[in-house]
């Protein structure tokens, strides 16, 4: 019987400490250095993709569920797509 833990899979323990390396040097940093800088602009996908292939390799390899799930969530978070509620409330002014 095979037991899965939550720290299990090394590429999924590499993911997730990708994407929270990149979300505390973005929340820490934000954009004062070049690294973070870039880090800050990069595509959705950049954060996303990763995590979601190291969830399907958990779920195919049957270890680090948890953990790649846990990241997926964390990746998507850390790209603006999951929003809670709108960023600005009330009406737009545009200034020419």
């Amino acid at each position: 019987m095979r037991r899965s833990s939550l720290w299990s899979s090394r590429l999924v323990g590499g993911v997730f400490g990708l994407v929270v390396l990149g979300w505390l040097l973005g929340e820490g940093l934000g954009e004062r250095t070049l690294p973070t800088l870039l880090l800050a602009y990069l595509p959705p996908v950049a954060w996303v993709l990763p995590a979601g292939f190291a969830l399907l390799w958990s779920l195919r390899r049957g270890r680090g569920r948890r953990l790649a799930l846990l990241t997926l969530i964390a990746a998507t978070w850390g790209a603006g797509l999951l929003h809670w509620r709108p960023h600005m409330t009330g009406e737009l002014r545009v200034l020419t």
